[in-house]
């Protein structure tokens, strides 16, 4: 039984490149960077089934913006040590903003 339940990605390369072409460019901007990471999380998490169950991304630019000036706060006031916390934050953020979908 347990056989049958299957991950898989059903995101097509041609929109990948789509949507990452779309992200570089939106991304190139500050205020456009965190639009870009959610827009690209979103359609990753909307394109994702684990175990027979789609995933969905519920995070928000703006909870990322506000997190990316914490992040870059603490960067300056430690100089720099704190670079290697950030990487865990970021992957703690998006994972805790992936659910389940309910549809």
């Amino acid at each position: 039984m347990l056989k049958d339940i299957k991950s898989e990605f059903t995101g097509t390369r041609g929109s990948w490149l789509g949507v990452s072409i779309a992200c570089f460019f939106l991304g190139l901007t500050i205020i456009g960077l965190p639009f870009a990471v959610c827009f690209k999380l979103r359609w990753m998490a909307d394109h994702t089934k684990l175990v027979g169950m789609r995933l969905a991304f519920n995070g928000t630019a703006g909870d990322l913006a506000v997190n990316m000036l914490k992040w870059l706060g603490m960067f300056i006031v430690t100089f720099a040590l704190y670079s290697f916390i950030i990487p865990i934050r970021y992957k703690t953020w998006t994972i805790s903003h992936t659910v389940f979908a309910k549809y």
